[in-house]
Order: C-alpha cells, then sequence, then structure tokens
C-alpha cells in the first residue's frame, strides 16, 4: 500500500514535469491562465495531512483557499513565492475510506496578465481513512478438557482487513499461570488466528482466562496503515475451557493376576484418573471401566495371554507411565489331574495332595461347595489341601486362581466316608494273652482299615457288614483299654461302649478246708489273686453249687457233689483260667453218717390273739443218705426265740437200711405277740455233722392297737404283750412307743443277714408320731449306710393313694419295708459299674436303697416306693482306713433302664474320724460313692479346667471323645436341658405325652424336657415349639437357674447388685434382667469379660459345666 502510494506521486511529478514546456508555451499564447491541483498524498490515514500544490500557468492574482472545494477535509496555509505555485495543507476529516475525492479550482475570481480566469480545475483523486480498525469478537475453543499436547485455538475476528507483521499474542491465564497464544495466520484478512498448546503438567479446572491482545513488537494496521485497536471485544466464555494436563498414575492394581480369558474386575488405584478416555491392559483395551473417583478406576479385564503386561489409563492429562506397580498377569486356567487320597472322614482333617497345572496362586481350595480347611501351594502343579468337614457321599475338589476355577471331572473326586462308631463288645473283657473274639457292632464299619485295642492292632479282623466286625484281641497287659475301628472315614471315637479290659490269670494259692464229703456242700475259701469278675469256679470239671467274689484276693465256694477223689479247683475270669497245682486240690471223701440236706421252715402266718392250736405243726422229715448206721438222732432249739417254738424228737432215734428215715415235728408256742420269731433247729446223730435250718413264725397285729410289745436286749427280742404296734428290726420287734418322738429322730441300728438289712414300719406309727413331730425321722444304720425315713413318708410317694385304692386298703393297712442290701459282690453291677466310671474306683460299699409297701393284712408287698416328691437322705460309710476324701469324687445312682450310673447330689462329713457321703436323692436305686479321676487335654490351660474337672468327675458332664472336652462348643436348649435335670436328680418324667410339638416321645431328651416343663424351668419358651437343637443363650441358661433357685426356695440377701457394670446388659430381653440379676447376685452367673455379659451370646460347654458346679454349690448339694 505505501509503495503504491509512492508510485503514484513519482507519477504524478513526471506527468507535471513533462507538461511543464506545454504550460509554458500555453501562457505565452493563452489569453487565460490554467492551473494544476496536485494532492501529494492520494490516501489519508490517522493523523496524516497532505500537502497539496496548485500550479497557474502564470503569475495569478485574487487567488485564496476560498477558490479551492475540497472533496473532504481542510485545506489550510496556503503560501507561494512567486504567484505561480501555492502550497496548502489538506488535512482529512474522521473517516473510515472514504473517497475518491478532488479538489477543485474556481478560476473566475483569478486575474492573470489582466485576463480573469474562467472555468474550473479539478486535482488528481485522493482517499481518505483515519479511523483505526478494532476487534469485532473473539471465538475461542470449544468446551472441553484439554490435555498436554492438544491447541487451544483463537480466532479475532477484525472490522475490516488488517495486515499483521511480526507475532502479535494473546495472555492467557491456565490455572494460576500465564502463557501466550502466539499469532499463527490471517494477514490480509479481517479474520486472525492464534493458537496455544498445552503442555504437560497444566490444569486449569475453573475455565481459562484470556487477556488483552499484545503487539509484541508486530503490528497489525488495516490497508491504510491505521493500528488495530488491541482492546478484545466479544470474547466467548471459556469457563467451560478446562486444561489438564496433569498425566495420570497407577500406583497398584487389585487383583494382580486373571484368567487368561479375561473377565476379571480389577481395580485402579492411582491419581488424576478422572476423564479416563482408555484403560489397556497392555496393548488391548479393557472390555470395559467404569472411573469411580479420582484416585479409583474399575475395570474388567480383556482376554490375554499368560504373562505380565503393564496396566495404563489414558487421560486428558496423558497417559500413565508403566511401573512395577501396575502389572497384571495373566493365568492360565488350571487344571486338577488327580487326588490322593480319593477318600476321608466326614469329620474333615484329611490331608489330600492335589496334583495338576496352573496352580500357582490359588485362591480357594473347594471341597464341594465348602472350602478346604487350609492349603499349602506346593508347586504349580502340587497343592496339599486339608479337608474339611463335610456330609458322606462324593464332591468335586476345584482350585480357584486367578487363571479361574479347575473344571470338575472323575479325576478331581473326593468321596467323604461317615466317621465308623461302636456301639457295643462281646465281650467286653479277655485274658492279657489275648486271643479272645471280640464282635464289634456299630455303624460305617465298612472298609476298615485297622482295629486296636489301646495302641496294639488286632491280630486279626473280619468285617462282616457295616455294623459288626469279628476281632481277634491282642495280647495285652491288665487294664482297661478303648477298641477303636479306623476307615477312610476316620477312626471311631472312645466311650464306655468300646471299652475292653485285660484281666491277668486268675490264680489260686490256697484253699480251706481241702476236702469235704461226696455229697457236696462244702463252704470252700480260695485265695489267690486277679479273682474279681470270676465266670465260674470248677471242682474238677464240675461248676461249683454257688460262689461268692469276696475280693480280688478271695472267692467263697459251695463244693458241688463229686465222686471220691482229688481234684483241681479252678477259677476262670476273663483273663482266663487259673493252672493246677497243689495248692488248689480238694478231695471228696464218702460220708459214711449223714442225712439230707433240710431247707428253712416259715410257719403259716398267725395273727396276734390267735387261739391255742390254731398253729402250723410243722413235720420235717429226716432220710439217711450216708452209708453207716445214725444212732442218738435228736433235735434241738437255738437262737434268741428259741423259746417261742416248740419241736419233739425224732420218732425213732437210729437210721439204718432197715429204717432209712424218721419225722420229727416244730410249732410256734401259744400267745405270741406280733412281730417275726425265729430259731434255729439242730440235728444231730453219734458220727454225723450236726446239720442245721432256720424256723420263722410270723405273728401280725390284730389291729393297730393290737399287742405286740418288745423290749431290746443284746441277746435279741423276746416278745411280750403290748398295745402298740410293733417295727420289725431285720427280726427283731421292737416297741414303737419308746421311741421319744419330742427328739429330731431316732436311729435303728441293725446287723445284716448275708449283707441284707430291713426294717419294717406300719405307716400307722409314722403317722402317729408325725402328729407329734412333723420334722421327725427314723435312721435305719447299718455298716454300710444308714437311710433317713421321714415320718411324712407316705405323703412323699406319688401315686400311693391310687395304689391303695387298687389294692382295696388304706393308709393304715400298710406298713413299709425299708431294705438296705450290700451290692459290693454283685457281677452284674460290677460290670455296669466298670462301663459308665471307666476311670473310677468304688470308696466303700455299694448299697442298694429299697422301700416295699406291704399289705399288713396278707404281709404281701403291693408295691414299691421308687420316686418320691422330696429328695430323702442316704448315707454310705467310707472305709476305716480312708484318712482323706480325694480331690475327684462323687455319688452315683444306678439308672435300671440306661444301665448307667448318673450323678447325685452328695456331700462328705466327717463323723468320729470316719468319712461319711450324705446322699440326697429323689428316688431308690443302687448307690455308690467313687473315685472318678477325670482330665481333658484342651482344657489344661481354660479358664474353666478346675470346675469342667469336678463336674465330669461327678457325672455331671462328659467329653467328646479322644480324651477332648470342647470347652468352647455351643450347648443346644435339649443338651443343657437334660443336663440340668438330671444335676438336680429329678430324672426323666414317665409320661409318654410330647411336652412341646418339635420334641417327640422316645427321644434321648424328651423325658428331661418333660419334666423340665412339670418343675416350670422353660418359661423362656414360646408357643408349643422348643426348638431342642437351637444353641441356648446366656440369658435363656440364666432364665432356667433362677427357675431352680425359685423351685428349691434358696434364700437371697437383700444386698443390691448392680448390672450396670455390664456396657451390654440392654441387649438383653427385658424378661430375663431380674433372672440375670440373680444369677450375677448368687455368683452362679458372671460376665464373659470385664464389662460384658453378652446376654445374647451361645453358652457353650464349659459355661454349662462351671454354672452346674456353682449352682450345686449354692444349693448345698456338693462340697463348697
Amino acid at each position: 500500500m505505501y509503495k503504491t502510494r509512492i508510485i503514484r506521486k513519482l507519477f504524478m511529478g513526471v506527468i507535471i514535469l513533462s507538461l511543464l514546456p506545454l504550460y509554458l508555451f500555453d501562457k505565452a499564447f493563452a489569453a487565460t491562465p490554467t492551473a494544476t491541483i496536485v494532492v501529494a498524498d492520494e490516501l489519508l490515514t490517522s493523523g496524516e495531512t497532505s500537502m497539496v500544490t496548485i500550479t497557474f500557468s502564470e503569475a495569478v492574482t485574487g487567488f485564496d483557499l476560498a477558490d479551492l472545494e475540497t472533496g473532504s477535509g481542510i485545506l489550510s496555509g496556503l503560501t507561494t513565492s512567486d504567484n505561480i505555485t501555492y502550497s496548502a495543507t489538506l488535512t482529512p476529516p474522521l473517516s473510515n475510506h472514504s473517497g475518491p475525492f478532488n479538489i477543485s479550482l474556481n478560476h473566475s475570481g483569478i486575474i492573470a496578465g489582466g485576463n480573469v480566469g474562467s472555468g474550473t480545475t479539478v486535482s488528481n483523486h485522493y482517499y481518505v481513512d483515519t479511523v483505526m480498525p478494532i476487534v469485532t469478537s473473539v471465538s475461542v475453543p470449544a468446551n472441553g478438557t484439554y490435555g498436554a499436547g492438544e491447541d487451544l485455538s483463537f480466532t479475532v475476528n477484525m472490522n475490516e482487513i488488517v495486515v499483521v507483521t511480526g507475532i502479535p499474542t494473546i495472555p492467557l491465564i491456565v490455572g494460576t499461570t500465564t502463557v501466550y497464544a502466539n499469532y499463527v495466520s490471517g494477514s490480509g484478512t479481517n479474520a486472525l488466528q492464534f493458537r496455544y498448546t498445552i503442555q504437560t503438567g497444566q490444569s486449569d479446572t475453573n475455565g481459562i482466562t484470556i487477556g488483552a491482545l499484545s503487539l509484541n513488537g508486530g503490528s497489525i494496521r488495516d490497508e491504510a496503515g491505521n493500528d488495530a485497536v488491541l482492546t478484545l471485544n466479544s470474547v466467548g466464555s471459556t469457563a467451560g475451557v478446562l486444561v489438564d494436563a496433569i498425566s495420570p498414575t497407577i500406583t497398584s492394581v487389585s487383583p494382580t493376576l486373571g484368567s487368561t480369558s479375561g473377565g476379571t474386575t480389577v481395580t485402579l488405584t492411582g491419581t488424576n484418573l478422572t476423564d479416563a478416555t482408555a484403560v489397556k491392559f497392555g496393548a488391548t483395551e479393557a472390555t470395559s471401566y467404569t472411573v469411580n473417583s479420582a484416585t479409583q478406576i474399575t475395570a474388567i479385564a480383556p482376554a490375554g495371554s499368560a504373562g505380565t503386561v503393564d496396566v495404563t489409563v489414558t487421560t486428558p492429562g496423558g497417559t500413565s507411565t508403566t511401573s512395577a506397580a501396575d502389572q497384571y498377569t495373566y493365568h492360565a486356567e488350571p487344571t486338577i489331574t488327580s487326588v490322593s487320597p480319593t477318600s476321608g472322614p466326614t469329620t474333615g482333617g484329611t490331608a489330600v495332595t492335589l496334583t495338576g497345572t496352573n496352580l500357582t496362586d490359588a485362591t480357594e481350595v473347594m471341597f464341594g461347595a465348602t472350602e478346604a480347611t487350609s492349603y499349602t501351594v506346593n508347586s504349580a502343579t502340587q497343592i496339599t489341601a486339608i479337608a474339611p468337614a463335610g456330609s458322606a457321599g462324593t464332591v468335586d475338589v476345584t482350585v480357584t486362581t486367578p487363571g479361574g476355577t479347575s473344571t470338575t471331572s472323575a479325576a478331581n473326586q473326593y468321596t467323604y466316608h461317615a466317621a465308623p462308631t461302636i456301639t457295643s463288645m462281646s465281650p467286653v473283657s479277655g485274658p492279657t494273652t489275648g486271643g479272645t473274639t471280640v464282635t464289634l457292632s456299630g455303624t460305617n464299619l465298612t472298609d476298615a482299615t485297622a482295629v486296636k485295642f489301646g495302641a496294639t492292632a488286632a491280630t486279626s479282623y473280619t468285617v462282616n457288614s457295616a455294623t459288626q466286625i469279628t476281632a481277634i484281641a491282642p495280647a495285652g497287659s491288665a487294664g482297661t483299654v478303648d477298641v477303636t475301628v479306623t476307615t477312610p472315614g476316620g477312626t471311631s471315637t472312645t466311650s464306655a461302649a468300646n471299652q475292653y479290659t485285660y484281666h491277668a490269670a486268675p490264680t489260686i494259692t490256697s484253699m480251706s478246708p481241702v476236702s469235704g464229703p461226696t455229697t457236696g456242700g462244702t463252704t470252700v475259701t480260695l485265695s489267690g489273686t486277679n479273682l474279681t469278675d470270676a465266670t465260674a469256679v470248677k471242682f474238677g470239671a464240675t461248676a461249683a453249687t454257688s460262689y461268692t467274689v469276696n475280693s480280688a484276693t478271695q472267692i467263697t465256694a459251695i463244693a458241688p457233689a463229686g465222686s471220691a477223689g482229688t481234684v483241681d479247683v479252678t477259677v476262670t475270669t476273663p483273663g482266663g483260667t487259673s493252672t493246677t497245682s497243689a495248692a488248689n486240690q480238694f478231695t471228696w471223701f464218702v460220708v459214711t453218717h449223714a442225712i439230707s440236706p433240710l431247707s428253712d421252715e416259715t410257719l403259716n402266718a398267725l395273727t396276734a390273739g390267735y387261739a391255742s392250736g390254731t398253729q402250723e405243726t410243722k413235720t420235717v422229715t429226716l432220710t439217711r443218705t450216708g452209708t453207716g448206721d445214725l444212732t442218738s438222732l435228736a433235735t434241738a432249739l437255738g437262737g434268741t426265740n428259741a423259746g417261742s417254738f416248740t419241736i419233739t424228737q425224732p420218732t425213732v432215734t437210729t437210721l439204718n437200711s432197715g429204717t432209712p428215715s424218721t419225722t420229727f415235728t416244730v410249732k410256734a408256742n401259744d400267745g405270741l405277740a406280733a412281730g417275726t420269731y425265729k430259731a434255729t433247729v439242730t440235728v444231730s446223730a453219734g458220727g454225723m455233722t450236726p446239720v442245721t435250718f432256720t424256723v420263722t413264725q410270723v405273728v401280725n397285729s390284730s389291729s393297730n392297737n393290737s399287742s405286740g410289745n418288745s423290749s431290746s436286749s443284746s441277746g435279741g427280742t423276746t416278745p411280750v404283750k403290748s398295745t402298740h404296734s410293733d417295727i420289725d428290726q431285720n427280726g427283731i420287734m421292737i416297741d414303737w412307743a419308746k421311741i421319744d418322738s419330742s427328739k429330731p429322730s431316732v436311729t435303728l441300728e441293725i446287723t445284716p443277714k448275708d449283707g441284707v438289712a430291713y426294717v419294717r414300719i406300719p405307716a400307722s406309727i409314722l403317722t402317729s408320731i408325725e402328729g407329734k413331730n412333723a420334722t421327725f425321722f427314723i435312721e435305719i444304720k447299718t455298716p454300710y449306710g444308714s437311710y433317713q425315713v421321714p415320718v411324712n413318708l407316705a405323703s412323699l410317694i406319688p401315686g400311693l393313694k391310687d395304689l391303695l385304692a387298687k389294692n382295696n386298703v388304706n393308709n393304715d393297712d400298710i406298713s413299709f419295708k425299708i431294705t438296705l442290701t450290700d451290692k459290693s459282690g454283685d457281677k452284674d453291677f460290677r460290670a455296669a459299674f466298670a462301663n459308665s466310671l471307666p476311670n473310677g474306683h468304688a470308696m466303700g460299699a455299694i448299697v442298694d436303697f429299697h422301700i416295699d409297701i406291704i399289705n399288713t393284712k396278707t404281709g404281701q408287698a403291693i408295691g414299691t416306693a421308687d420316686k418320691f416328691s422330696k429328695a430323702l437322705t442316704r448315707e454310705i460309710l467310707m472305709p476305716k482306713s480312708m484318712t482323706g476324701m480325694p480331690a475327684q469324687w462323687g455319688a452315683f445312682r444306678y439308672n435300671v433302664t440306661t444301665k448307667k450310673l448318673e450323678f447325685v447330689a452328695a456331700e462328705k462329713k466327717q463323723i468320729d474320724g470316719k468319712w461319711v457321703v450324705k446322699i440326697k436323692s429323689y428316688s431308690n436305686s443302687v448307690y455308690v460313692v467313687a473315685q472318678n479321676t477325670v482330665s481333658f487335654a484342651d482344657v489344661q490351660q481354660h479358664w474353666s479346667k478346675s470346675d469342667v474337672d469336678l463336674a465330669a468327675a461327678k457325672g455331671l458332664v462328659e467329653g467328646v471323645g479322644g480324651g477332648l472336652y470342647d470347652p468352647n462348643k455351643a450347648v443346644t436348649r435339649a443338651e443343657f436341658t437334660a443336663m440340668l435335670v438330671r444335676a438336680l436328680g429329678r430324672g426323666a418324667s414317665d409320661k409318654d405325652i410330647a411336652p412341646y410339638n418339635d420334641v417327640k416321645p422316645g427321644t434321648w431328651y424328651s423325658g428331661e424336657v418333660s419334666t423340665a416343663k412339670e418343675l416350670g424351668l422353660l418359661t423362656f419358651v414360646k408357643g408349643n415349639s422348643f426348638t431342642p437343637n437351637q444353641p441356648l443363650t446366656r440369658e435363656e441358661m440364666a432364665s432356667m437357674l433362677a427357675a431352680v433357685g425359685r423351685l428349691e426356695l434358696l434364700p437371697i440377701s437383700k444386698e443390691p447388685v448392680s448390672l450396670n457394670g455390664f456396657k451390654d446388659i440392654g441387649n438383653a430381653d427385658t424378661a430375663y434382667i431380674e433372672d440375670v440379676h440373680l444369677m450375677v447376685k448368687l455368683h452362679i452367673m458372671t460376665g464373659t469379660g470385664a464389662n460384658t455379659f453378652d446376654p445374647k451370646g451361645e453358652t457353650t460347654r464349659a459355661q454349662a459345666a462351671v454354672v452346674f458346679i456353682r449352682m450345686l454349690r449354692t444349693l448345698g448339694s456338693i462340697d463348697r
């Protein structure tokens, strides 16, 4: 533009110079002057002026600015030096590129050479452009987030075409940093382009800011040369133009492993993850991904080849750099090719070796739907897993790795076998030499792999069926061992049912006497060793008529009949048969002077006041059995009541082959008072061992106040007339009127006969005493035990009224016969004892406490009193040699239904330096006191050890087998209820009805649940469902124990006890708060921690044992 203007001016100058001669020529000859007007600057811009030259053909006058007219602008400063050439200054107006314009000269007022000019002269064209170009608008980048390397482009729109020199800039604020968008194109147009490229590390989350246009040393002008106004007008909004050029990072990948088939959900953690545009696993894009936050993305891994790849995230800020932190490893799917062993017990615990491929990084091993208890990855081809518990049957074993889960096939199958059990054995004992064939009965015995007696394998065994094995016992040491069966299902647990006792062979070291008649009947005492549990005593090949095992070192046997001569006497026990020697020889000899055996005689019963002659006269026959003649035959009466009988002498006094037999008679005397009379009849003859028998006469009372008075002396009882009913004390009659009922009690000391002692007390006597002293009791005392009979006995016998009505008698027509029998030598009970208490050792006698209900009129028993509504007191004396009671002991009652011994409440006491155990029980049975040492391996360090051991020793709780107690196992409602009822000695209900809908008669706990419901111990149960297998909560246990306290009328102190120390007591049901309060006050229950009671927690086996001991001590049922 500028060059064009200069060229134009030069061109005009040339024209002027070329025309000058012509002008001069014309001037010389023209009549009027002529002129030229030249505007030097044909384009006037802002601030510019132009020189205007007016040249006349000759000197003129009368010329001034008024003669000139401008098309645009103002002329000023007209000057001349010769009146020919004039110059003036043209100042243009404010105008935006207007024109063309001219300056015209009006010659009419101009005089040259006297001539007045005429016409006009017009100058050359000129243009005016004095307005600077401006920015009409600025186009900004589209809204969005721009990352590193992306351009921010701006268009500056001008109101006219402009020319740009240099590199103008537009300042931008990105975040807090000022950067510049540089001019890139648009000169010669009205749209100028500026651009800025985002640099790494830049960020602006609020939108960039645009500053003013800067020439930066360049220029922006329009074609006229006007500099542009740099103000940016109508700038578009940049609030949505965001910058994120900060590269994302991945700091962790989880999981870091996955299957080659893809599909694994992978969590990527890092920074600047917002607006992620791509997630890649190696070169492969993720199947999908979700941006959770600026620091987390969840991506689905695509399929890939086995190996490790980098996971990258791309955002507008760039792509994350790779490092070990972003690596993800593709694993091939695992396989299992074999399992060894392929079977195991349902209890789990079997170590199983899994062989296969791709097993590294296993995350799970499953047996069916159950996780392995534990597992160890040995290598990529082997895992050792511990099988969990499972149900009998076959399951698939699978391994899960990041590569997936192994497929199933026959190669990965594992079979669960139910554990074998032994429910009974026969026989249960044998010799230490072994060789006994033992039949084991149980369940799941198929596939037995071992049968052991203790730690020794059976000599051999045969699996007869799933429920029976026949085994040959190996040799063993004397004592009891557990017999176990091992199958793929495990080893049978131990219990009393699988115990086998090795017995040492018995020996006989001496006998007395060593001879006897061939007729037998000689009482022979055998001394030796290991005689307990004798099963046979033989004299030669003939079994003894009878025998009694007195101890492990003595047996009393009755010699059978035999042939004259010497035989060996042998004893057979489970330990074998005694060997023979001179010490065990017995000689039979022929008796030449003898009579047939005589039996005891009981004469027909009489009623007091009987008439003379009405008593029975018993005729006894004597028959010679020996070869010799019997001479001087005679009879005699002996014993305390000898004077109450009359006996005759034999009708003949010599017996021989011609007169082999004779007779005599015996009868009761007249006028005997009510009572029982016994005398000994002795028959003697020359050369014959005297023969004796007992004669008995019972005289019943004629009425409640009939005669029968008696007095006691060391020699026995001599009945005399009395106005009172009498008490029969083991055949000795005593007058009850002499009993001082003002005292608390009376003791009747009885000498047992053959281990049996009894007292028969008319019910009317008890009623009479009760009227004077309702708390009075009669103690029946024997050398081995005693029984305290309360005077209100009749009211304590359930069902007595119905029994009396059935037999058409009333209370005054009956007597109670209380019998105490020493059962210490009873083989059946000994076997039950060994079965129930394998570690037990009886202390003192084993005593059977029994009560018969007798019809006094007939002398016949019409029933027994087995159960009572109140606990009765019994005592068993300990051996005199016992100086102290062991730490672990208990009293036990024999349950005739289960054939087992059960816990019974008992306390020890010392009387005159002798230990006595006081037993309180609601029923009659056989009772024994035993030392019972029990210990469990899993409670040795447990907080409950002392109480668990004591509870087990007393028979309150049992172990779970294998010497374990499992103290932390939960106790079900049924289990706790059964244990509690037994601990109270109440026994199972005999009512054949279901106490709840889900407690069916015949289940092992139904009787105890019925009893507990009858006693009011199950108030926490709602509705008709007991849910027996549901674990008992601690607050429910508190409810049951509190009910026991109310049942037993426990004295409760008024001392306040707060539960506020238990921070979780608010979780307890309000219905149980008072029960919990009572248990805490009585110190029967405490918290599970320093400040927790855990009312909703499950009751454990340890807690059950502890509360039983505390409760029984609080009740006074066992020693504190």
